[in-house]
């Protein structure tokens, strides 16, 4: 399996077969069976493909919709132009800093920002290096360390709206909102703190040793087609409702917070009553809404489906007795929660960087930490944090 995914094979289709042919010699081994006996249909290849129907529609109506909802919103701040105008507001405080290495952990720090309203890993970087690439190059900072600072902002993936978030939060059997503002928040800022301030020393390090290093002035470019910077508020909307309901909640002017479906939904509205406003164009504004669709089909068929395979890859395991041996080698080896925890953290980092890419390892081995979890007594957040 890790060998196809290495040879660039589709990980839905690599981890969804491999799971199927673990769940068949788990049942022909005798380490048990695919469904309850008072659910199975007495066909094996039946009882699979049924577990895989009940993956599908619970991921589906649950974890993948908020996906989809929060890729479509993203694609839609990407056609009308706010994600651009995000960026163009939140780096002109970066242009009156004179400090060339302030200013590059300061991009560092103001990058992760922005990497919480726009998800887009390429669109991210596309932008900060049409608007602060040059200035960063202009200061005296050499292209090297100002494209470093730029390729690391989205190493972290962590916000309300990061996919891997919100599946993490559901296999730790909590809120996003809990999630992120309780674990993740404290954990991320105390590690962006660190990056930023390493990026200073780090990269003021390289480029002295790099003398020779040709310090050529980088064109400044400006965004096109930027829109009102008002607009700047649009991809901040999601986070704004979310804090808005919590706040409500607590204080008792509401039963619960808001569904992250809901938050979207109701972002998407507003955003389209202001697009018609600006432009008078209905037709326009409504033809615009398509990207919001078109980005939910997209996270469906790149990250929706990679949950429900890594699922079935997991009950592959479960199968044929993965989760229990881990448990009774933890015990035995007195580990315990916290060595497991490490040790599937490392079996992630090392998968993410031969395989370039952490989906497909984390959302393979994440599904089985509730069991594993609940086997150990730990809570099942405290190891998927470090895994995410």
């Amino acid at each position: 399996m890790g060998y196809l995914i290495l040879k660039n094979y589709k990980p839905q289709v690599v981890l969804a077969a491999a799971g199927i042919f673990l769940m068949m010699c788990g049942v022909w081994l005798g380490f048990g069976g695919v469904l309850d006996p008072t659910k199975s249909s007495g066909y094996l290849i039946v009882d699979i493909y049924n577990e895989i129907l009940r993956m599908l529609s619970n991921r589906i109506a649950g974890l993948g919709l908020s996906i989809m909802a929060v890729g479509g919103y993203a694609r839609y701040m990407e056609r009308i132009g706010a994600s651009r105008a995000m960026v163009s507001l939140l780096s002109r405080p970066l242009k009156l800093i004179r400090s060339p290495y302030i200013i590059l952990s300061a991009t560092y720090v103001i990058g992760q920002i922005m990497a919480q309203f726009i998800t887009s890993a390429s669109g991210l970087g596309m932008l900060l290096m049409v608007t602060l690439f040059p200035t960063l190059v202009s200061l005296g900072v050499s292209r090297l360390s100002a494209v470093a600072v730029i390729a690391t902002t989205m190493s972290i993936e962590w916000g309300i709206l990061e996919t891997n978030s919100i599946f993490a939060a559901q296999v730790a059997g909590m809120k996003i909102a809990t999630y992120f503002f309780h674990y993740q928040l404290p954990v991320a800022s105390c590690v962006i703190i660190s990056v930023a301030i390493s990026h200073f020393f780090v990269q003021r390090a390289f480029d002295k040793k790099d003398k020779n290093i040709n310090h050529e002035q980088a064109e400044q470019k400006a965004l096109d087609n930027v829109p009102p910077l008002y607009y700047a508020i649009l991809p901040v909307m999601p986070l704004i409702l979310m804090l808005g309901s919590l706040f409500l909640a607590h204080v008792g002017l509401m039963q619960s917070e808001l569904h992250l479906v809901v938050v979207m939904l109701l972002s998407l509205t507003v955003t389209m009553f202001v697009e018609f406003f600006r432009k008078h164009n209905l037709r326009e504004t409504m033809d615009d809404v398509q990207a919001f669709f078109d980005g939910m089909g997209t996270q469906f068929a790149n990250v929706v489906t990679l949950v429900v395979a890594g699922e079935i890859f997991a009950k592959g395991l479960t199968t044929i007795g993965t989760v229990d041996a881990v448990i009774r080698g933890a015990e035995h080896s007195g580990l315990g929660g916290i060595g497991v925890m490490i040790i599937m953290a490392l079996v992630i980092a090392i998968c993410a960087i031969v395989m370039g890419s952490g989906n497909a390892p984390f959302m393979s081995f994440a599904s089985l930490i509730p069991n594993i979890a609940a086997g150990l007594h730990v809570p099942a957040v405290v190891m998927i944090m470090p895994m995410h």
